[in-house]
């Protein structure tokens, strides 16, 4: 979820903690899927964007639509000034400390874990 904080105060409530459980992908990978998940949707017509559905992988990555660092973001609810090193820090420790995490590439063992 987006909403980590929001579900962290949930959570967080008297003596029951809880940890979430992530699942890790690499970013390169994430944004390549994401690239072609949403040209599939634009040359389906359920994707307000159609200037998409013609677009290389080139042009979007250098383009406005591709994410910048969403996870970091997210994790220190930095959605628009410039991230600096401190926010990857910050999201490391975060990681770390509130969230059980396993990778995309490995689902099946990180999920018996």
């Amino acid at each position: 979820s987006s909403y980590i904080y929001e579900t962290a105060d949930m959570f967080g409530i008297g003596s029951h903690k809880a940890k979430c459980f992530t699942l890790i992908r690499h970013p390169v990978e994430r944004g390549i899927s994401m690239f072609h998940q949403l040209q599939k949707a634009a040359k389906e017509n359920n994707y307000a964007n159609s200037a998409l559905k013609d677009m290389t992988i080139e042009e979007y990555a250098n383009g406005p639509f591709c994410e910048e660092n969403w996870m970091t973001r997210v994790l220190t609810d930095e959605r628009e000034n410039p991230l600096m090193l401190k926010h990857l820090e910050l999201a490391k420790e975060m990681l770390g400390r509130k969230c059980l995490v396993g990778l995309y590439e490995n689902m099946p063992e990180s999920i018996r874990r």
